[in-house]
């Protein structure tokens, strides 16, 4: 029984880096990045362009970017929200209860 159950659990990491890769590869075909969507179509200065490119990563490789995030995301540092500016961590737990209330009242 315990067996079983052990052998599910690492059948289940696989599956895990393979829903990882995609995602994160699914992402990056959207047209457009994080930059022009912070600084809009009418900001045109490309010094302050390509230091926010080196500032989010995004001047590295692709497979560079994978795992740079890869490595982060292992570690649980899932980044700052672009919105408030906080740990996606910080904000996750924050709404956690309510998702959790939703969940069992379903």
């Amino acid at each position: 029984m315990l067996r079983a159950i052990g052998v599910r659990m690492l059948s289940v990491i696989p599956v895990l880096i393979g829903i990882s890769v995609i995602s994160f590869f699914l992402i990056r075909m959207i047209p457009g990045d994080v930059v022009s969507s912070i600084m809009g179509q009418d900001f045109a200065d490309p010094a302050v362009e390509a230091e926010m490119r080196r500032y989010f990563g995004l001047d590295l490789p692709v497979w560079e970017q994978f795992w740079v995030w890869f490595v982060a995301l292992l570690q649980g540092d899932l980044g700052t929200s672009m919105r408030t500016g906080r740990p996606v961590v910080v904000e996750i737990m924050e709404l956690f209860p309510a998702t959790l209330e939703l969940t069992l009242a379903a």
